[in-house]
């Protein structure tokens, strides 16, 4: 099989295509084809060598494809399933294994593109909307950077919940795309006070949570956004 690997850190040129030996699934292991593998900001950090990784290695967390073999002590898959999994390395690759517990079944109408795009940003993005703070239909909530691959599932998520959504993102187009996607109210970034506009919606007291992937150039306003306790 062909996979991209990395023998030094540093930029895209340092990602090379090599032939590897196929794999082969051991014991609670699945060897799986893959059709897509996600990009997320996890490889970059360990490509650029921001995040320290033994070398060589093959870079991706996230992916999809069909079930090519199956090791022993697996039960409930056969080759030709179609699976993705998140959270397992090597997905920068024409096949991988992967634990056999990893492994999430892929409906019909769900392309391996799209699996293999929204599952590791998409646990994020669940577990912010219904595990850090309780959440009540009618409460609002801020999004930061919410045309983001992150950002634009916790909008979707929030909405279908029934929360009010204010969104903030850098420019109109990215706003269409927030709208698009279920919030309430977009504010692009400099043009309008966020506490204000959050002020606009509920009970006017402010927001009951903010989820923030910027950090320092909206940390105060996302401070100033927020109802009291």
């Amino acid at each position: 099989m062909r996979a991209i690997r990395v023998r030094e850190h540093g930029g895209p040129d340092v990602l090379r295509l090599e032939d590897q030996r196929d794999p082969r699934p051991a014991a609670g292991q699945v060897a799986v084809r893959l059709d897509a593998a996600g990009v997320n900001m996890i490889d970059v950090q360990q490509r650029s060598g921001a995040y320290q990784m033994k070398l060589p290695y093959t870079p991706g967390t996230e992916g999809a494809g069909a079930v090519l073999a199956v090791g022993t002590d697996v039960t409930g898959i056969a080759p030709g399933d179609r699976v993705g999994f998140a959270g397992v390395p090597g997905a920068y690759a024409e096949s991988i294994v992967v634990p056999a517990d990893r492994l999430v079944p892929l409906p019909d109408g769900v392309t391996s593109e799209t699996a293999a795009a929204v599952l590791l940003q998409g646990m994020t993005a669940h577990y912010l909307v219904d595990s850090v703070v309780d959440l009540e239909h009618g409460d609002t909530v801020v999004v930061h950077a919410a045309a983001g691959g992150v950002g634009l599932l916790l909008t979707q998520l929030a909405a279908a919940r029934g929360l009010i959504v204010v969104g903030t993102t850098s420019t109109p187009a990215k706003a269409d795309v927030v709208r698009g996607a279920g919030a309430t109210d977009v504010l692009i970034r400099g043009e309008r006070e966020l506490a204000e506009v959050v002020a606009e919606y509920g009970d006017g007291t402010g927001a009951r949570a903010v989820f923030d992937s910027i950090g320092r150039d909206t940390f105060e306003e996302s401070l100033r956004s927020l109802a009291k306790r």
